[in-house]
This record gives structure tokens, C-alpha cells and sequence, in this order.
């Protein structure tokens, strides 16, 4: 199903007002409308909450005191779904609802349309985004969580860059800077989520009742590899290699594979002229994207991997999973059938990043979506 809004309205001599609305926000903010009737056979209630829970916002109209629009008006806000009123100006409006924000209306008229398109563009700018963060970051429970990443200092003879904190590996800290960021949004600054050092962290984290991010190919984060495996349940699909066709020494970077009837399949840059020369950066690659239930937690846990062969593909997979333009991307690629706010379902995204300035941070018009899939439910 398309994203939508939904209508909390009468059902009885309010057809005109649906159409209308219906319109506005088809014309505002190019979603669909829904507003809960039902075939013959369906159970009203259950379908009803469920396209709520689903929605991108709730609109209700609440001028004549509804008995099921107020219900419908007090779920959306119990589950903190963005909710805006439209009442009749002069109509009672009850004490328990006074606090949530409205639209007081005279006639349903150009005026009418054109405070709903304003009304609309501010909730969805602002509200989507975060519905957006959780539906792709959010565990089913969502704390504690965890950041396990290993971001560190190039090496010797790598120029200093414009921002402090690319001065490091910063594939991985736009993984650790997005993340905490993206959890600020939804539960405010300085809450949800924990950065701790991958290289440092126990094996046994990933048998803990957490929600795990992790960040950067098993080279720099040895937790890697046997997540992968987990989300994988079975599957082997996608897996990070050494190049050793490159490079010869010790510092062999990653390659990122996909087995193809059998064959592993590598992932190299695209456009081979523009790979740094040894010593400075890559400014191209593919990233990976897999978020899944945690194996032994699959009902309240989640574990996602954001990980690219280079610092690029890294960087790319992080800027996918926090910026809403390319979540969005994500969503519209599942497969039929599967929604990003169902935490049950494990994906994978294969993403490209490239960039021609290595002075300026990878952007998130920068990268690309190029493929979404998913892997067997984890047990």
C-alpha cells in the first residue's frame, strides 16, 4: 500500500468533506487517503486501528463529537501518530482533545484548502521524518540500545580535511553522527542509544537483549561477521572478503560479495580511474544495508549492519539508514508484501556513494539505492 493519511471522520452525510480533503492532500503533499469502511466480512475495529497504526498522520473530524472518531482520535495519540483536528468554528470541542492542534473552519472553501495544504506540508516535513527514523531504526522495544563501531585515524600521509570529525575514518562517523542524531529526533537529545567501541566489545554482545547498530566491515569491526551470519539464518548471500587481487600487503582493504548460483560475485567501484592511489581514499563504493529481528530476541530486539569494503561504501549505507530521502527509497523498493515498520522481516539494500571532492563529507544526494531484497525470517 502506497504511504497515506488517514480520516477520522462520520461516516454518515460526510462523503463531501472526505472528497475534499481527499483532494487537498493528494495536491499538498502527494499521499493517499484512507478513512476505515470496510467490505463485508471485515472486522472494523481491527482494520480501523491497523490503517491508523500505519498512516503517516491522522486527520479527524470532530465538529459534531463523534463517539468513534474521538476513539479513533484518542488511539492515534496513544501511539504517538501525529494528529491534527478539523472542527466548525462554534462547535463544542471536547476538554480532552483541546490540547492536540486544529483547523477552525467557517465553509469548506478555497480558504479551507489552502490552511489544510499549509497545515499538511508542516506536519509531513516535520512528522514523516521521524516516522520515517523509526519505522527503519526503531526496535520493536526500543531500548537499550547500542552502537558498536570503530571509527579511527587514516593513515600516515592522508591530508587533513575541512571537518574535525572527518579527520578519522568517516564512513563510520557518519554512521555514529547519523544514528545519534536520528534517535535524538525520536526520543529527544541525549536519549535511546549508546556508543561503545567495536574492537572493544565482548563477543557475547550479540547474545545480550539489546538493539545493536553496528557499523564498518569485519576489518575494523569483529562483530560483524557473525552478525551477518545470523541475519542471514541459513542464507549465504552477501559476505566481506579481503581483496587480496589489489593488494598484497597485511592492510589488504575489504571486498564486499554476493554469491550468485554459487559464485561469489565481488562489488568493486564502478569507475576504476577515479580509485585513490595508496594512501588516500577511495572515493567511490558500495555499501550494505541488513536489518533483521535479533536471533534470540526476535520479539522485542533488532540488529542492523551498515557496512561498506571501504569507507565510502560505509558511509553510504550509514547516510541510507538515517536520512528520510533515501529511507524512503528503501521503502518503496521492499518486495510486495513487506513494510519497513514491520520489525519481523529481514531486508538487505545494496547501495553506491561517490564523491569528487575528498575534502567535503559524502552527501546524501551522493548516494544511490540500487537494490533492495530480504533474507529468511530469523528463528
Amino acid at each position: 500500500m502506497e504511504p497515506y493519511v488517514f480520516i477520522a471522520r462520520p461516516f454518515k452525510d460526510h462523503d463531501a468533506f472526505f472528497e475534499r480533503v481527499r483532494n487537498v492532500v493528494r495536491n499538498a503533499v502527494n499521499l493517499a487517503c484512507e478513512d476505515g469502511k470496510v467490505g463485508s466480512g471485515q472486522e472494523l475495529r481491527s482494520h480501523i486501528l491497523d490503517l491508523i497504526a500505519k498512516s503517516e498522520l491522522v486527520i479527524a473530524e470532530i465538529s459534531t463529537e463523534n463517539p468513534n472518531v474521538l476513539y479513533e482520535v484518542g488511539y492515534a495519540t496513544g501511539i504517538v501518530k501525529p494528529t491534527f483536528l478539523i472542527v466548525k468554528r462554534g462547535s463544542k470541542i471536547p476538554a480532552d482533545v483541546q490540547g492536540l492542534k486544529r483547523i477552525e473552519y467557517d465553509e469548506l472553501d478555497e480558504h479551507f484548502d489552502s490552511m489544510l495544504a499549509a497545515h499538511l506540508k508542516w506536519e509531513i516535513e516535520v512528522n514523516s521524518r521521524v516516522g520515517l527514523l523509526r519505522d527503519m531504526l526503531e526496535g520493536p522495544t526500543g531500548q537499550p540500545a547500542f552502537i558498536l563501531a570503530s571509527p579511527r585515524y587514516p593513515p600516515t600521509g592522508v591530508a587533513s580535511l575541512v571537518q574535525f570529525f572527518d579527520s578519522r575514518t568517516f564512513g563510520d562517523n557518519l554512521g555514529v553522527l547519523g544514528l545519534i542524531s536520528s534517535f535524538a529526533s525520536m526520543w529527544g537529545p541525549g536519549n535511546g542509544v549508546e556508543l561503545i567501541s567495536a574492537q572493544y566489545s565482548p563477543a557475547t554482545i550479540l547474545d545480550e537483549d539489546y538493539n545493536l547498530y553496528l557499523i564498518g566491515s569485519p576489518k575494523v569491526n569483529p562483530r560483524m561477521d557473525p552478525a551477518m551470519r545470523d541475519l542471514h539464518n541459513g542464507e549465504d548471500l552477501w559476505s566481506f572478503g579481503v581483496d587480496q587481487a589489489s593488494h598484497t600487503s597485511s592492510d589488504s582493504p575489504m571486498m564486499l560479495n554476493r554469491n550468485v548460483n554459487g559464485t561469489l560475485v565481488p562489488y568493486t567501484p564502478k569507475n576504476k580511474k577515479s580509485e585513490s592511489e595508496t594512501g588516500t581514499r577511495a572515493h567511490e563504493g558500495y555499501g550494505l544495508i541488513i536489518r533483521g529481528p535479533h536471533p534470540s530476541f526476535p520479539n522485542r530486539r533488532m540488529i542492523t549492519i551498515l557496512a561498506g569494503a571501504r569507507s565510502v561504501g560505509t558511509g553510504a549505507a550509514c547516510l541510507a539508514a538515517t536520512h528520510p530521502m533515501l529511507i524512503q527509497k528503501i521503502r518503496s523498493m521492499l518486495p510486495r508484501g513487506v513494510e519497513l515498520s514491520n520489525k519481523g522481516s529481514t531486508f538487505w539494500a545494496l547501495v553506491y556513494g561517490s564523491y569528487s571532492d575528498p575534502k567535503l563529507l559524502l552527501q546524501p544526494e551522493d548516494v544511490v539505492v540500487e537494490e533492495v531484497g530480504t533474507l529468511p525470517r530469523t528463528n
